[in-house]
């Protein structure tokens, strides 16, 4: 794969983590695959290659599970991930369940 200065490039574009919402996460989500995705095909990558660094891209952007918010915003972008198929069924139903566990400590959290 020639994905020189692709990785970068990406990284590089990674924003701060969002404090607004779903839409928000959404946007971002969709906006780091397209991105990446373009810079890919620049490079003169496969289609297939340019799918894996758009997919990586999007997921690389998913909200971190740190807050109610954010797991919200993270089962948003995950459904939208797996509707494109950036992400497995197998790979998606262990981050919804990841999403729960995360959930369930931050409520146990709040009840202490």
């Amino acid at each position: 794969m020639k994905q020189s200065g692709v990785i970068e490039r990406i990284e590089a574009y990674k924003q701060e983590p969002y404090s607004a919402g779903i839409s928000e996460a959404l946007r971002d989500c969709r906006e780091a695959a397209r991105t990446a995705a373009e810079l890919a095909q620049q490079q003169g990558m496969t289609e297939t290659e340019v799918r894996e660094i758009a997919a990586g891209a999007f997921m690389a952007h998913v909200p971190e599970l740190v807050t109610v918010l954010h797991v919200q915003a993270y089962v948003a972008c995950l459904a939208l991930a797996l509707s494109r198929g950036y992400v497995s069924g197998r790979d998606a139903r262990l981050c919804l369940y990841t999403a729960q566990l995360a959930l369930a400590a931050m409520h146990k959290g709040v009840q202490r």
